[in-house]
């Protein structure tokens, strides 16, 4: 996609790279259940701790992790490249980054400069770099299901601040 090719990508053909819609439709069914109230939640999240961005991954039938038509929260137009990336792709939760990582653990993982990561490791590195993000945060959380029923399981995926770029700075805020 030109998208992809603007804000750079590499692979080494683990990770699924489609259009949004393909993207999407992985989650048909899944997306149906995910209550509208998600996504309000999380714009509110967003606007209140002054996040710039803050989108959702779900895992697919076959574990890969998807986020195009997940709750997302865009406060930060300077985010929208790395939002228009992530949606044409599926991450392996094993080379998913912080997203990835966060899934296999269980628990919060906190990079405090994501453009110091590997390309290998987390394809959606150098689209960070290219953006200036720094902070980032991910961790599971469960989705309200439209009418009940079970909750959804999805990682939470938020960039802090681009002006905080020591640990430190982060900490604080």
């Amino acid at each position: 996609s030109s998208c992809l090719a603007r804000h750079g990508f590499f692979t080494l053909g683990h990770d699924q790279i489609g259009h949004e819609r393909v993207m999407r439709a992985a989650l048909e069914s899944t997306l149906a259940r995910v209550c509208d109230s998600n996504a309000v939640a999380l714009q509110h999240m967003c606007h209140t701790l002054g996040f710039p961005f803050a989108q959702c991954w779900i895992p697919s039938e076959n574990g890969n992790l998807i986020t195009a038509g997940a709750p997302h929260c865009l406060n930060d137009t300077m985010a929208l490249p790395y939002r228009q990336v992530s949606e044409q792709v599926a991450l392996q939760p094993e080379r998913g980054g912080p997203v990835g990582r966060a899934h296999e653990k269980g628990r919060m993982i906190w990079v405090d400069d994501v453009q110091q990561g590997s390309q290998v490791d987390w394809p959606l590195q150098h689209a960070t770099a290219l953006l200036g993000l720094r902070g980032s945060c991910a961790c599971n959380l469960l989705l309200t299901p439209v009418g009940g029923g079970p909750k959804i399981q999805a990682v939470l995926e938020i960039f802090l601040p681009s002006n905080l770029t020591s640990a430190e700075q982060q900490q604080q805020s």
